[in-house]
């Protein structure tokens, strides 16, 4: 049996356990990282997605016939594009989605807007005529635009959406002049 006296040894142990506690204390410090780094992507993926629900929920809000009817001036002339509000300030978006602060989550300040325009008028829809010989007015499809947008001011985070749809109304050779 061999026996090293204690001016022998190098100290080996205390190099190795040194080595092994930098490379875990690194490992922890990378994994740290990189579980913050993936919470603030869940973070900002969740904000884009409400931000979009918002834009969807403010188009949904005036997209309504009569409200747009109301909007729409009543003299058939060759109206701008423009024509609409394009505030629209009789519609309280930016209160609807706020968050109220509670004991548990902080306040959200969410503002919401829509621009209405009106696109002019396309084709003619078969069937809708006023009368038998199809030659008094005919009815058309009115096209309108609503370009919706939310936005979370904190996080620094909006979406934007547009739509298009049709009324059906009498021909009254309306342009518009939308993009």
């Amino acid at each position: 049996m061999t026996y090293h006296s204690p001016k022998q040894q190098q100290g080996v142990a205390l190099a190795v356990s040194l080595i092994f506690l930098v490379l875990i204390t690194i490992i922890g410090v990378t994994s740290i990282r990189s579980t913050t780094m993936n919470e603030l992507m869940a973070a900002n993926s969740q904000q884009k997605s409400t931000t979009f629900q918002i834009a969807e929920s403010v188009i949904e809000g005036v997209w309504d016939t009569g409200y747009i009817l109301k909007k729409t001036p009543a003299q058939l002339v060759d109206p701008p594009a423009d024509v609409l509000d394009k505030d629209l300030n009789d519609v309280p978006f930016n209160n609807m989605f706020d968050v109220p602060a509670n004991g548990t989550t902080a306040a959200i300040d969410v503002t919401a807007n829509a621009t209405l325009q009106y696109c002019g008028e396309d084709f003619k829809l078969i069937g809708y005529q006023q009368s038998a010989d199809e030659s008094s007015p005919a009815f058309v499809a009115h096209i309108y635009s609503i370009h919706g947008v939310g936005q979370i001011t904190a996080a620094k985070a909006s979406a934007d959406h547009d739509q298009r749809g049709y009324l059906v109304r009498p021909e009254a050779g309306r342009t518009g002049n939308c993009p």
